[in-house]
């Protein structure tokens, strides 16, 4: 048991080691007291609260803290944050609990809860961050909740009308070439907000980074998405003259919203600015361009997520390749009359 010592003011302290801290050094807390007894009594309830906290782990709260401080220098500063955000307001009900106390039906309970007021995505996601949690700081426990189903968005492909009045409505305007370096050249608005007049030739740009908001709010310069998405992007003569008069420099915020702007005024129907890589699939899809080279100018990371993502980009032209289709094939109908 610590011993109390006095001090010249008349009261008595403990010196409480609770252990050792990430970098190795011992911790220890001050308890004062009017008395020794008093003073050596609240020191050894503070050893105690100490021992069962060590016995019953961390919280999941001091889990989740941990588990974004061991992640933060191999993640998207995007990520960080985003984690950082959910673990201060997602599943707050479970975060106090000791993770080797959590059981299925607290979680399943919580996550009916969270389901009630969050949309099916956002629920995945807080459960996907739990179950990584849990994972490595409880990897003999197997989640097996129960969520709801996800909704699939029917995103409004631009097309090419829609393009053609995006480009006229803002000629002379910065946000133009965002809008052609997104539409003929499938940058990301990120990788678009990265760009500087040394990744600019004459054939195209070079995709070498993004930009990334950080837990702090802070604009950060960050690699590619992807591996994938380090590539070259050759580009029409006209668009690479536009390319070099540009200003460099806009931020991630002013391309949303000066896009949104140019979409008003278009009178065209809604779109993100991201749905400019949905027609950039699109068009390409339809002049038969193969998959992978398709995947390789975007800067998508598999065959599997071009497929998944941009599936519903590809349903305007379906019809059109199964006439193609039955129209070929129908030379191999053995009733068909003699053109001859």
């Amino acid at each position: 048991m610590p011993k109390a010592k006095k001090l010249p003011s008349g009261s008595w302290r403990c010196q409480v080691y609770l252990g050792k801290d990430d970098n190795g050094k011992n911790i220890y807390r001050s308890v004062t007291a009017d008395t020794k007894k008093e003073a050596e009594y609240l020191a050894a309830e503070l050893q105690l609260k100490r021992k069962e906290k060590e016995k019953r782990g961390l919280t999941l709260r001091e889990a989740y803290q941990r588990y974004i401080a061991a992640k933060e220098n191999v993640l998207s500063p995007n990520t960080i944050r985003e984690y950082d955000k959910a673990s201060r307001r997602d599943l707050q009900e479970l975060m106090d609990l000791y993770i080797n106390e959590l059981t299925q039906e607290q979680i399943q309970l919580a996550i009916n809860r969270y389901a009630a007021a969050h949309a099916a995505k956002s629920v995945h996601n807080a459960h996907g961050l739990l179950s990584a949690v849990l994972k490595m700081y409880r990897p003999d426990f197997a989640l097996h909740t129960r969520l709801p189903q996800k909704k699939r968005y029917d995103r409004h492909i631009p097309t090419e009308e829609d393009v053609q009045k995006l480009i006229a409505v803002t000629e002379g305007k910065r946000i133009q070439v965002p809008i052609l370096l997104a539409a003929f050249g499938s940058l990301r608005r990120e990788e678009v907000a990265a760009l500087t007049p040394s990744d600019v030739t004459d054939r195209g740009v070079w995709v070498k980074k993004a930009i990334a908001i950080d837990k702090n709010r802070n604009a950060v310069v960050k690699p590619p998405k992807t591996g994938k998405s380090y590539r070259f992007v050759e580009l029409d003569a006209w668009i690479i003259e536009r390319v070099k008069k540009w200003c460099f420099h806009i931020t991630l915020n002013c391309i949303t919203n000066e896009f949104a702007e140019a979409v008003e005024v278009a009178q065209i129907e809604h779109i993100r600015f991201h749905d400019l890589r949905h027609f950039h699939a699109s068009e390409q899809h339809s002049l038969g361009v193969p998959d992978k080279y398709i995947m390789e100018r975007g800067g998508w990371s598999s065959l599997s997520v071009l497929h998944d993502v941009y599936q519903h980009a590809m349903k305007d032209k379906q019809d059109e390749f199964t006439k193609r289709t039955l129209e070929y094939f129908k030379k191999f109908d053995p009733d068909k009359p003699d053109q001859g």
